[in-house]
């Protein structure tokens, strides 16, 4: 199937993501991207859609929107500290059994 703005969806998805998801993988290849290149910048920018760029058919690149990244950054420098993924989910445990402190009993 031919997109008209030359985008195709990627077929294979991480995750179980469906082509509705909100964060959909877009396959360009390098020549179309370059003459695309605004327009896809424009598109990602203002989506969490995220551009592949291929080259022979191979994935090579991924253009995201800045705010997405910064998010995964931020996500994965936390998920390095030692010990904060069991923090994490102990946290989430004992929230979803109605234990812990409310936020607005520490202030």
């Amino acid at each position: 199937m031919a997109y008209a703005h030359g985008l195709e969806p990627c077929s294979e998805r991480i995750g179980g993501s469906s082509p509705l998801s909100p964060t959909m993988d877009k396959l360009i290849s390098l020549s179309n991207a370059r003459a695309k290149f605004p327009e896809i910048v424009r598109k990602v920018s203002t989506t969490l859609d995220r551009v592949v760029i291929t080259v022979n058919g191979q994935p090579k690149a991924t253009l995201v929107n800045s705010e997405e990244l910064e998010a995964l950054e931020e996500t994965a420098e936390v998920l390095s500290i030692p010990g904060a993924k069991d923090s994490i989910l102990e946290g989430l445990r004992q929230a979803k059994k109605g234990k812990g402190v409310a936020l607005s009993d520490l202030e």
